[in-house]
């Protein structure tokens, strides 16, 4: 092969590459040191319109019959059970870099979908279900069982459900429906000259500062107050736990005049500028101006004086603290054990398991479900409650309380334990205590909430929480979205949330 052709492609395609010619106007792709040894033979494009196309060749069989023999599997050799992979699923790339050993299973996880087929979703793993309320379906295929992943009302955030499980299961054969592109070179460029710009500008500018510090002082006379540094502290965010604030000590900054020594205060304030007077002090001798001379008696530096700094609010209001209904925030509260029993019994197709066998199933659609109500809710304040692992006192009032109810299954309370290290590990805040359940730790913080004026949505399906229902508390379906306050009630049980109780009496 010519060698300047094959630099030309190097430089183009980013590799060198030679091409066999085939029938119906196509060619194959193959590596410089493979190209003597496959084109010494006859080779045809094999396939159809619409179809991925192979090269491939006829040879005799020691029993005088033909059979086609494809060029992929000339070059890489495998097993007769193991399939030859192309990467980039172009059947007629036959470099070395583009195949890989695969098995039958593994090959067909790396198939787009078919462009000239009726689907009623272009993306992969997405179907739409007719008559449903919930009408895309998203499912993926494992060890030829087919698995659910759940509906959802948008066929985006379907198929991108589809990208994250097979990402988890198919790993480095997956066809995602949102593959995840590199940024081009002519973005990125820009960006890097700017950067280097700024830097430039900047040590140019701290040159200029450097030479001015050395210009002679102008004569203004000199202020009698000293800047303080403008601290900015962080905003403080609520929590369910109150937090005192600590002062913190700012130094102040003067100037320092000829026959002057300068004593500074200290003091302990945030977001504010202040201007505190200085105490001048007669140095023992006239010195230059930057020099430090010793003064002929002590100066005592005064007490430092503090200012206690205001609270964080919290859900329980008092005395002195401001109000946290002007600052409009929403508080979610979760049913855990409710939505962990959900997700441990919810449909799918086989049970989820991790590396070692851990089952994950109840811990992954859970996890999910709170990823999903962060990224459309986007809520102020999260809590999860959870039922309290010593007896409640409703039992110990009246010993047949849930007596009817099964036993939790053995392998749920190994993926409770995992779900609050998840929760742990996001921030978000757990709450149970002994000899309560779950409702009455949602109660009682509805119920404070809106006291202070939050307004609490309560993410549960229980219907003895319908009676909190009130002008600040509604009640959120986590898996449809779907809000219901005292309007929505009326509209659908024609009863008003005070009517609740007597309903079920």
């Amino acid at each position: 092969m010519n060698r300047p052709v094959l630099l030309y492609r190097r430089l183009r395609y980013g590799y060198a590459f030679c091409r066999i010619p085939l029938t119906q106007g196509k060619y194959a792709i193959v590596d410089p040191e493979d190209y003597r040894r496959l084109s010494r033979h006859k080779w045809y494009a094999a396939g159809s319109p619409g179809s991925c196309y192979y090269a491939v060749r006829a040879v005799m069989t020691k029993n005088g019959k033909r059979r086609r023999l494809h060029m992929h599997r000339q070059i890489l050799k495998v097993p007769d059970n193991m399939y030859v992979d192309h990467i980039n699923r172009n059947g007629l790339d036959n470099r070395k870099a583009n195949l890989r050993p695969a098995t039958p299973s593994q090959n067909g996880q790396n198939r787009a979908k078919y462009a000239n087929g009726t689907y009623s979703s272009k993306y992969k793993g997405v179907t739409f279900q007719r008559g449903k309320k919930i009408p895309w379906e998203a499912h993926i295929q494992v060890n030829h069982k087919l698995i659910s992943l759940g509906s959802f009302n948008d066929e985006v955030r379907a198929a991108k459900a589809y990208d994250r499980a097979a990402r988890m299961y198919h790993r480095e054969f997956a066809v995602l429906n949102f593959p995840e592109r590199n940024r081009p070179l002519s973005r990125i460029v820009p960006f890097i000259a700017g950067v280097l710009i700024t830097y430039f500008v900047y040590l140019s500018n701290r040159c200029a500062f450097s030479r001015m510090q050395y210009a002679h002082p102008s004569p203004s006379p000199p202020s009698r107050y000293a800047a303080v540094r403008h601290l900015r502290l962080p905003q403080s965010t609520c929590k369910l736990n109150s937090s005192r604030a600590i002062p913190i000590p700012i130094k102040t900054i003067g100037m320092r005049l000829p026959h002057e020594k300068i004593v500074g205060e200290r003091v302990a304030y945030s977001n504010t500028w202040l201007a505190i007077p200085k105490k001048r002090v007669a140095a023992s001798k006239p010195q230059a101006l930057g020099m430090v001379s010793k003064p002929t008696g002590k100066c005592r530096r005064p007490p430092i004086r503090h200012r206690q700094l205001s609270a964080i609010p919290t859900l329980t209001s008092r005395h002195g603290t401001p109000k946290v209904a002007a600052m409009a925030k929403k508080l979610y509260i979760i049913d855990g054990h409710a939505h962990i029993y959900a997700a441990y019994y919810a449909p799918m197709g086989g049970q989820l398991t991790g590396p070692s066998g851990e089952p994950t199933k109840a811990a992954y659609i859970f996890t999910m479900a709170i990823l999903g109500l962060i990224q459309r809710r986007k809520p102020d304040m999260l809590v999860v409650a959870l039922d309290s692992k010593a007896p409640t006192f409703r039992k110990e009032m009246y010993a047949e309380y849930k007596a009817n109810r099964k036993e939790m299954p053995e392998d749920l309370p190994g993926q409770i334990v995992r779900i609050e290290q998840i929760l742990e590990a996001m921030n978000i805040p757990t709450i149970r205590i002994d000899g309560f359940e779950a409702d009455d730790i949602i109660g009682t913080l509805a119920k404070k909430a809106g006291a202070d004026g939050y307004d609490s949505l309560l993410c549960s399906k229980d219907k003895d929480l319908l009676q909190l229902i009130d002008e600040h508390i509604s009640t959120l379906d986590i898996k449809t979205d779907t809000l219901t306050d005292a309007g929505a009630m009326f509209e659908r049980m024609g009863i008003r949330p005070e009517q609740f109780i007597d309903c079920l009496a």
